[in-house]
């Protein structure tokens, strides 16, 4: 558009912004005239701004053109000027040089301001007022002035007119005598002729009770419009304010003070020409002085606060608020009957009360409202003018220190009033909701405990704003804020409901969260409103227990609440914490809903055991608080002892079966143990415990021979004696419990333990579910190298139960394949093939001792058979050669109270607090959890919070630990790896989303931070040329030379696996971080080469347009065109499509030379847009229709 103003053919400086304002309509005008008016801008600030430049020229003629011809569009005019007084070029400035300098006449002057004065900034508005104040007679003159060739179309009288009989004249400074010349000198333009239909109605007679109320309004306010025609010098004495009121003459009422002090309030500077002084604002003392001196002693201050609800009432700043409140505390008295404040000092009352409730003006309630808040305290201490207070000290007489001086701290402040917020939420309802809005927001950024606690107390709820801040103010307490226990020990007094609910939103979300919920449980004290349910809660507790610190918390009354899984899982945290008896709860519970109540808590155990078992295979992040076998040992042992249906009994056999199965410690949980035992563990009486361990201790010493501890086992096994039964099972679970010790044992003990592991399997004192143990620990320990102590500990116990394995074939096969027990033990290994041919590996032979339980032992075995191997879809990946050269630690998940901890940082960590949680964290997370940690990073955060990615790679980068960046980078290659090739990931969008968002994460952590992706971890690029287009033998012959040197690249295989839909989005979403990086940004040749396949992939592909607009979005971060067009040193340069898919071989010589190829080179899949009829004419373009090679591929979504 420069070129506009360059050249210097005057005649030709408006035909081509003419012509496209022609073809292209108004918003090409405004844009000229936004660009026009800029360059002016910059030319007037210039020393020698007063040369006019080819811009100005062009700009006089549009402005003329707009104002003179065509007034309609003087609102084009007026949006481009706003616009541009945005910009900080045009921060000052000067509106009238500006206008001067387009030869604009005092008429066209006016009708600038006119139409710029009510959209434009404050700066803007003062410099309209005075030019529409200076110009307006002159204005007045000239249209009355029947010889005047000036041509004024009808539309300008008509937007003069609109103007001044509904804007606020006396904010610009014009007077209802100015207004009425204008109208005077209208009627004599049009004296000959009948007055215009839009002219007419500003010239009907005012006869409606609207225009009485406003003539009465007018005429309260004549006081107030001879001040500000006189200035700030009217003020200056008693005796000048008496001139003016007797100019005036008449009484002085209330309204007539309330629009003068209105009036002060919002021109307390900058009045302007006509009303300036040589003082500089109005002097508030000395006008209520003159009033006590004369006509109007008694005023009715209060009703003077009142009558401030008129129509042009507003306060701009802080100035216009003291304005009002100095000028009501040098009143001489009040009216007693409305209730009253005094400020900080003690003096002076104010009637606060008068600006809350509903007025009729609602912009000036608000302006008054917002100073109100703001105000300082020596201004107006707005918090001991409220009768009511959303925080009271006594509220908090029973908390903690901390939480009483939170409380002392946060009632000084002006938003203590529950008036004041609850006027506020009611306005919301008004046409001042957006500015309500902000209003709130600004309030809850500044003081969220008040805003929120007043909120609360505000019921019902008034409309949707009311509701979204208490539910949003909510969720900020409950993840965690420096305020959250002073308003939620207030919140549990007003409404626990409230608090309740958020405690299930926030679970239901987030399961993990129920650590931080016992946490907020536990600090909440119970207060004087609460001590029925206080004395309820102590009720339920058992007497020879002692819960002092219970008795004054929540829990008891969170646990009460419905659905059942919260409670169940709280109540087993709590438990684990020592703060609950779980087993009375439980038993309490299931007596008072029976089975309802157990079958939720069965449900909860399955889901526990699922989640835990999933965890421990995939090493993966708990989704909820893991049970310890302890919590859990106390469900089974309750729910056994309870009554239940038979659907309930049922389940609870596969609950218990199950539980058995992955906690071998649970094996031993009987009815009868310890009846005084609160569920801290499983454990024996002490007798019984001592008992079990002296006969071990005489095995090893050689007192007892193992024949001996057989028999005994035997005997207690089948005893009907309790105290036996107790014996065997604490001997049995000590036995099982030691396993892990094992490899520790000395030689000796270990052989004599061997023996005695395989007697239990051999005299079946061991069956079900603990049968399968055992048979897996002597399966595990026989894996173990030939002469380890544990290899011989299990040939040891194999031995002992060998003439039992004919009952479990598939346990043999299992034998049959570990090789160091064919070497050391050839005769073993015959003995168990004899067996298999013997039975011909299917029943077991009838001759074998029978297995205990009716149910096949076989089905309790550890099923290993070996399972086919899935080749991945994707083997441009590799996450094995990641951590190759890492440091050898020994990583182990660490203990629960750490991991609470380390989730409690992550969760509060911000921009603000990096530096203090990192070092909190660093002190925390040793080496040996970097594992588990850089899972939870990636899994349970990079992948589901993009947000949030920024903060967590500086916390990384804080953390200042080169280990832990390549674990955290190696998890997020291992999670790729497994989006990419999962079958899921095709069909879901949740899964796409996550994979993008670790492609993000990935991005992040290297290319956006200037390290690149290593080719070995992900070949996102191919490192051969494109295929050459000779003829079909020539490509076979040299096809298999180049797949040899072929690196299998992302794009590509995707392309072959119809997974375009998947690797795509990937893709774009790890090179958008390039636009942050200084090194991988065109044209770097690694991003050129994806970009290129890219391309023809948009290009040439039968792309859906999801798949497109991913690669759009790519090219715009990084500012380049999909026309093949970027910029390198400011030159132009192409970006060319590949013709890598185009020129591969076709599908039929790919079979055809398929058994040329050795296995362990990855083939080329099969190419070509048109594979089929490639062969034919050596071109991927052929004469005639063509099959498409992307649109005969499999269905899949994103792919057609």
């Amino acid at each position: 558009m420069s070129g506009l103003w360059d050249g210097s053919q005057s005649d030709m400086r408006h035909v081509m912004p003419c012509n496209l304002i022609d073809k292209h309509g108004q918003p090409i005008r405004q844009h000229l005239l936004r660009l026009l008016l800029i360059e002016q801008a910059k030319n007037l600030s210039r020393a020698d701004g007063s040369i006019e430049t080819a811009a100005c020229r062009l700009l006089k003629d549009h402005v003329r053109l707009i104002v003179v011809e065509n007034p309609k569009l003087i609102g084009t005019l007026s949006e481009a000027l706003v616009s541009v007084c945005k910009s900080d070029s045009l921060r000052d400035l000067d509106l009238e040089r500006l206008l001067q300098q387009l030869e604009l006449d005092p008429v066209d002057q006016v009708t600038v301001s006119v139409a710029i004065y009510p959209a434009a900034k404050k700066e803007f508005v003062s410099q309209a007022s005075a030019i529409i104040r200076a110009n307006l007679p002159i204005v007045i003159e000239a249209i009355g002035d029947a010889s005047s060739t000036k041509a004024i179309p009808d539309s300008v009288f008509e937007s003069y007119l609109t103007f001044f009989t509904t804007s606020d004249i006396e904010a610009v400074g014009v007077t209802l005598q100015n207004v009425e010349s204008l109208k005077d000198a209208v009627k004599t333009r049009f004296a000959s002729n009948s007055l215009p239909e839009n002219l007419k109605l500003f010239f009907q007679t005012e006869t409606t009770d609207t225009q009485n109320d406003m003539s009465e309004a007018e005429q309260h306010s004549t006081l107030s419009k001879n001040m500000q025609e006189l200035g700030y010098s009217c003020c200056t004495s008693v005796s000048s304010i008496k001139d003016v009121f007797d100019r005036v003459g008449g009484e002085i009422q209330e309204q007539d003070v309330a629009q003068v002090l209105g009036m002060m309030a919002r021109t307390h500077t900058d009045l302007g020409a006509d009303g300036s002084g040589s003082d500089q604002t109005w002097d508030v003392e000395v006008f209520v002085t003159a009033l006590n001196e004369t006509q109007a002693p008694n005023l009715d201050w209060v009703k003077v606060m009142e009558n401030l609800d008129y129509e042009h009432f507003v306060i701009f700043d802080a100035k216009g608020l003291e304005i009002v409140t100095e000028a009501f505390r040098k009143s001489p008295k009040v009216t007693p009957y409305l209730p009253l404040c005094f400020d900080s000092q003690g003096q002076d009352p104010f009637p606060a009360e008068v600006f809350f409730g509903r007025w009729k003006h609602f912009q000036g309630q608000l302006s008054a409202l917002y100073q109100m808040v703001h105000a300082s305290p020596e201004v107006l201490n707005l918090n001991t003018c409220s009768v009511q207070r959303v925080i009271q000290l006594d509220d908090f007489a029973n908390a903690g220190a901390p939480i009483r001086l939170a409380a002392s701290q946060l009632a000084q402040q002006q938003v203590n009033c529950i008036d004041l917020i609850d006027t506020i939420v009611n306005l919301a309802d008004s046409e001042v909701f957006e500015d309500i809005k902000i209003f709130m927001e600004r309030i809850a950024n500044k003081s969220p405990e008040i805003m929120f606690l007043g909120l609360v107390q505000i019921q019902p709820i008034r409309n949707i704003l009311h509701q979204e801040f208490i539910t949003r103010l909510l969720t900020i307490f409950l993840n965690g804020h420096s305020g959250s226990s002073l308003v939620f020990t207030r919140l549990w007094q007003l409404n626990p409901n409230l608090l309740v609910s958020g405690f299930l939103d926030l679970y239901n979300k987030d399961a993990t969260s129920l650590s931080r919920i016992l946490d907020v449980a536990q600090d909440l004290k119970v207060c004087t409103q609460n001590r029925k349910l206080l004395l309820q809660c102590l009720v339920c507790l058992p007497e020879r227990r002692v819960y002092i610190m219970i008795s004054l918390q929540i829990l008891t009354a969170i646990l009460q609440v419905k659905p059942f899984p919260f409670a169940i899982d709280l109540a087993a945290l709590a438990s684990r914490r020592e703060y609950l008896n779980l087993e009375k709860w439980l038993q309490d519970n299931i007596a008072e809903h029976k089975d309802v109540f157990i079958r939720s808590c069965l449900d909860f155990l399955s889901q526990k055991i699922a989640s835990d078992v999933t965890r421990q295979d995939t090493n993966a992040i708990p989704q909820s608080v893991p049970l310890s076998v302890e919590v859990m040992a106390i469900f089974l042992r309750v729910l056994l002892e309870s009554s239940m249906s038979p659907e309930n009994a049922e389940l609870l056999k596969e609950v218990h079966s199950t539980c058995l199965q992955s906690y071998p410690k649970l094996m031993n949980v009987r009815s009868g143990g310890d009846s005084n035992s609160t569920g801290g563990e499983v454990s024996f009486s002490e007798d019984v415990e001592e008992e079990a361990n002296s006969y071990y201790e005489q095995i090893y010493r050689g007192d007892m021979s193992i024949e001996h501890m057989i028999d005994l086992l035997q005997r207690f096994k089948n005893s009907n004696v309790p105290r036996e039964q107790d014996v065997f099972a604490c001997m049995i679970h000590n036995l099982f419990d030691e396993y892990r010790f094992f490899p520790k044992y000395p030689e000796k003990e270990l052989a004599i333990t061997g023996v005695l592991f395989g007697s239990l399997i051999q005299y079946q004192l061991v069956s079900y579910i603990p049968l399968g143990i055992a048979l897996r620990y002597v399966l595990d320990a026989l894996r173990q190298p030939a002469g380890s102590k544990m290899f011989g500990f299990g040939v040891q116990a194999l031995l002992q139960f060998q003439s039992r394995l004919p009952e479990w074939p598939q346990y043999c096969s299992h034998l049959l394949q570990i090789p160091q027990l064919q070497q050391a033990h050839p005769e073993i290994v015959r003995y168990i093939q004899s067996t298999l041919q013997g039975n011909g590996g299917q029943s077991p032979d009838p001759s074998a001792p029978p297995v205990a339980d009716s149910l096949s032992p076989k089905v309790e075995v550890p099923e290993e058979a070996p399972v086919k191997e899935t080749k991945p879809v994707f083997t441009a990946l590799n996450v094995d050669t990641l951590l190759a050269n890492a440091d050898q630690v020994n990583f182990e998940i660490p203990n629960e109270s750490v991991q609470d901890k380390i989730l409690f940082i992550i969760n509060n960590v911000a921009q603000a607090n990096l530096e203090a949680k990192t070092a909190e964290l660093r002190d925390i997370l040793g080496e040996t959890a970097y594992q588990w940690f850089s899972h939870y990073l990636v899994v349970k955060r990079a992948s589901i919070e993009p947000n949030y990615h920024q903060l967590y790679l500086l916390l990384l980068e804080a953390l200042e630990s080169q280990q832990l960046y390549r674990h955290v980078l190696h998890e997020t290659y291992t999670n790729i790896k497994i989006l990419l090739n999962g079958e899921k990931t095709v069909q879901s969008s949740s899964e796409r989303a996550l994979l993008k968002n670790l492609g993000s994460w990935l991005g992040g952590m290297t290319v956006a931070r200037n390290k690149p992706i290593k080719h070995k971890n992900i070949a996102f690029k191919v490192n051969v040329n494109q295929y050459d287009t000779r003829d079909s033998d020539m490509v076979v012959n040299d096809m298999v030379v180049k797949r040899a040197h072929l690196t299998y690249e992302l794009l590509i295989e995707g392309y072959d696996n119809n997974r375009l839909i998947v690797v795509i989005p990937f893709v774009c979403k790890v090179l958008e971080q390039c636009s942050k990086s200084k090194v991988f940004k065109p044209p770097n040749p690694w991003l050129m080469a994806i970009l290129r396949l890219l391309v023809e992939l948009y290009l040439y592909a039968d792309l859906k347009l999801n798949l497109k607009f991913e690669i759009e979005v790519l090219c715009k971060s990084l500012s380049l065109e999909l026309n093949g067009r970027y910029f390198i040193k400011d030159q132009p340069a192409e970006i060319e499509p590949t013709t890598i898919l185009k020129n591969r071989p076709p599908k039929e010589l790919v079979a055809e030379t398929s058994a040329l190829i050795p296995d362990t080179i990855p083939r080329v899949g099969e190419g070509g847009y048109a594979p089929s009829a490639r062969a034919a004419a050596g071109s991927a373009f052929l004469q005639g229709p063509q099959e498409n090679h992307f649109a005969t591929s499999p269905s899949l979504p994103g792919m057609r």
